[in-house]
């Protein structure tokens, strides 16, 4: 968890969102070969799933919840790539 406290902050690798994204994807903190349409649909499903789940057993929602923080940390790292990527293009 420092380690991702550390990425939000851009304490590791200079900055570069890309080498944070190695970083995670090497450490199988992020999904592999996953895009960002994928990764945010399933956020979706499992946000849907406990929304109307009355019961969910604990090892799954212990399962689910890994997973979704997986996805959030993957999807949030496109976000920032792109917000700097037009940053870059907006400055030039």
């Amino acid at each position: 968890m420092l380690i991702l406290k550390q990425i939000e902050k851009g304490i590791l690798g200079g900055g570069r969102i890309e080498e944070f994204s190695f970083y995670l994807y090497i450490n199988n903190i992020m999904p592999k070969k996953q895009t960002f349409k994928e990764s945010y649909e399933r956020l979706t499903k499992i946000s849907n799933l406990l929304d109307n789940e009355e019961v969910i057993d604990v090892d799954e929602l212990i399962k689910l919840q890994s997973e979704a923080k997986k996805l959030y940390s993957f999807c949030d790292l496109k976000l920032k790539d792109l917000d700097k990527k037009l940053d870059t293009k907006i400055d030039d």
